[in-house]
């Protein structure tokens, strides 16, 4: 497996390491067992009518909140 590095925001990153501690995971497991969980909830709402407005909504929360995020390299976690 290779790794990226990607920016998350400060708050979120710090919930992650709150839950992944919880649920006796690593940091990147915490991320990639919530990815997945992300991934098959996006998949039952997008075979919903309401796509378009969904990928709107998601849209402008990213566009209001990137500002929060902070450069995180997964290798240091």
């Amino acid at each position: 497996m290779t790794y990226k590095t990607v920016k998350l925001p400060a708050e979120f990153l710090e919930e992650v390491k709150q839950s992944a501690t919880e649920e006796f995971r690593s940091v990147s497991q915490q991320l990639l067992y919530w990815a997945t969980l992300g991934k098959k909830v996006a998949k039952s709402y997008f075979e919903d009518e309401d796509d378009l407005e969904l990928g709107q909504l998601a849209l402008k929360r990213y566009q209001e909140e990137k500002h929060l995020a902070v450069k995180v390299d997964l290798n240091d976690l």
